[in-house]
């Protein structure tokens, strides 16, 4: 499988479907490609990082289906041991363990709204490595900044009416279930 997609690379070194060059290795604190959690979940390209950690594009062996990995990985508080683990740094244990409560409570409130449109539905939620993770599903496409950038910057009203509704309808149960969106 291409790490940057999940596509069938027919043993290739550069993926025909993304580029992704098979030499490739993620940034420096990520998980390296093809590590597999839980037994079952496979790394693939860390797509973004976040001031709590990384996201990476992954494939589910047991469903055989491509999924978004989120780790609790926040930085400045910690570091990544050769073994994969995380280790806590200085003084901060506290606040780290306290983060990673809120992500799994995060995680699991999300995972109860289901039925919530503009939410990608939580698949699994696990602790390993001395971390935890939040297993998704994969939505294939590119950021509203990426979206913008190729359009000038601008959105027409056609263009942002249909997703407006969904968006505010979904906005509205998450602050009913006490979920906050910065």
């Amino acid at each position: 499988l291409c790490m940057g997609c999940m596509s069938e690379t027919g043993n290739e070194q550069v993926c025909s479907v993304c580029g992704f060059d098979s030499n490739t290795y993620n940034e420096a604190g990520a998980l390296p490609l093809r590590t597999l959690l839980a037994g079952r979940y496979a790394v693939g390209k860390a797509v973004s990082v976040t001031g709590e950690g990384f996201n990476y594009i992954g494939f589910d062996t047991v469903t055989e289906s491509v999924v978004k990995i989120a780790e609790y990985f926040p930085a400045g508080l910690c570091g990544r041991n050769a073994d994969g683990s995380v280790e806590i740094k200085g003084d901060t244990a506290y606040v780290y363990n306290e983060g990673i409560i809120r992500f799994i409570e995060l995680n699991k409130k999300l995972g109860a709204l289901a039925n919530v449109s503009a939410l990608y539905r939580v698949i699994d939620i696990f602790e390993v490595n001395k971390t935890a993770y939040a297993i998704t599903e994969y939505q294939p496409g590119i950021s509203l900044k990426e979206f913008l950038i190729r359009n000038g910057g601008l959105l027409t009203w056609d263009q942002v009416r249909p997703l407006f509704l969904p968006l505010m309808n979904s906005l509205k149960t998450l602050h009913e279930n006490g979920i906050v969106h910065g």
